[in-house]
């Protein structure tokens, strides 16, 4: 006799931000990575806003994944940044989570 069960997993947990990137080309830390933000229910709806040293918005997107929308060094319209530091905000489910970015070219 054969029988069929469902089982139902919930992921809990924090998203982790590595803050440093190296957008060289190199395949190395190309990308500012964020764990886990595609993966957790409650933050694959986000928002995601990178500031410069003057506080200027120079990247933002909606659904952040690590993949296709992922911050590279950079800006929105597609102007390399300069090696720098750089302020992020990251928006989901009603909280936030902020820091820094060190960008070396």
């Amino acid at each position: 006799m054969c029988t069929t069960q469902t089982i139902g997993i919930e992921l809990q947990g924090e998203i982790t931000v590595y803050n440093a990137l190296s957008a060289n080309g190199d395949g190395l830390n190309d990308r500012f990575y964020i764990q886990y933000i595609d993966i957790l229910p409650d933050t694959r709806n986000n928002i995601v806003h990178v500031f410069n040293r003057w506080g200027d918005l120079v990247w933002q997107t909606t659904n952040y994944d690590n993949v296709d929308r992922v911050f590279t060094g950079v800006t929105s319209d597609g102007k390399a940044l300069p090696t720098g530091t750089y302020y992020y905000k990251i928006s989901f489910a009603g909280k936030s989570k902020s820091g820094f970015i060190s960008l070396k070219r």
